[in-house]
């Protein structure tokens, strides 16, 4: 697989996910290989960091969550709190996207992103197609990985016979091409409410996407984000490669 380029910058967001049964933090199967050049938490997700004994440089959110032994290991490796009240017009996440050192051509990797409540788990996704200025999203689902693009290319490694899917997550995404797949694309557009990019396979990797406009989900199923190697480019910008984290 590729190795990362000095210039691709790698940020991790990890947010608080479903909590555990006794009230501890997300089991997540431990810290993501970095690495990374920024850590922020969302509020319950500096529990899981704490638990990782790594220290975020920002935490963000209304603190309903994030328990106290956590926001003191925060506090002592200097992480800066963005405090908001409980009642407000934007989700933790949201808020978070807000205050995330990243650029359009970075890979931002989102720790926790579903489970729990449905409507938390939708919210989270769809906030994504507003923001992919913040850079390339990434992260691991139940079963599988995705990411949210914005207008640019990426080619995605693995290897052949691997379940695909692409939704839009705007209005409509358009200038789509998508090769290396039984059903590619050529320049085409998906609207927000059509399930044509859906049950693919990659037959020939990698798998060769670009965008013209708008956002675009893509899924993979049965691999996770390590398993997958990345090549990022958007316009104007040379490819960012990534290896699998």
């Amino acid at each position: 697989m590729s190795i990362l380029s000095p210039l691709f910058h790698r940020h991790l967001v990890v947010l608080g996910g479903p909590a555990c049964p006794d009230g501890s933090a997300p089991r997540e199967a431990g810290m993501p290989e970095g690495p990374w050049d920024d850590i922020v938490a969302v509020d319950g997700g500096g529990n899981t960091l704490c638990s990782w004994n790594v220290p975020a440089r920002a935490v963000v959110g209304d603190g309903d969550s994030i328990h106290s032994k956590a926001v003191a290991f925060h506090e002592a490796a200097g992480a800066v709190f963005h405090r908001y009240p409980a009642d407000k017009d934007a989700t933790d996440f949201e808020l978070a996207l807000s205050v995330l050192n990243s650029a359009p051509e970075d890979e931002v990797h989102l720790v926790g992103m579903t489970g729990g409540r449905t409507d938390m788990s939708l919210a989270n996704l769809l906030v994504l197609g507003g923001h992919t200025d913040k850079g390339l999203f990434t992260f691991d689902l139940p079963d599988g990985c995705g990411g949210v693009m914005g207008p640019g290319a990426l080619e995605i490694g693995m290897p052949a016979g691997t379940a695909s899917a692409l939704l839009a997550l705007a209005p409509a995404a358009s200038g789509i091409v998508s090769q290396g797949v039984r059903w590619p694309l050529n320049g085409e557009t998906i609207s927000l409410h059509e399930t044509r990019g859906v049950s693919n396979v990659v037959t020939s990797p990698p798998w060769c996407l670009r965008l013209a406009s708008g956002a675009l989900l893509w899924l993979l199923c049965g691999l996770r984000r390590r398993d997958i190697s990345l090549a990022w480019t958007i316009p104007g910008q040379s490819s960012k490669s990534g290896s699998p984290s």
